[in-house]
């Protein structure tokens, strides 16, 4: 069974001002394999929802392959979603991690 995955608002600004950043700072061909990699990355949490490192208070995250970030999730069995809280740098101050 897929999971259905759920962006909450607060990571869609993440997503938002990292493409942004890549969109001023790269090539469109940089952007693109980012865009491509998270949406890999999705789609593998979608149907492996526990494929990231558990965490405290039952968070999950999961790093990109390619690029210096990671996704916070929370899987919810009992309804099939996967709720994405946030999306981070690695070096980000862990205090913006979700708890």
């Amino acid at each position: 069974m897929a999971y259905r995955i759920i962006i909450r608002d607060r990571a869609l600004d993440d997503l938002r001002t990292i493409v942004a950043w890549y969109a001023a700072t790269s090539t469109i061909h940089v952007r693109d394999r980012l865009e491509r990699e998270f949406e890999t990355a999705w789609e593998h949490l979608s149907e492996w929802p526990y494929i990231g490192r558990a965490g405290p208070n039952a968070w999950h995250s999961l790093a990109l392959a390619r690029f210096p970030y990671t996704t916070w999730y929370r899987v919810f069995d009992d309804a099939g979603i996967v709720r994405i809280r946030r999306i981070l740098h690695d070096r980000d101050d862990p205090l913006k991690r979700p708890d």
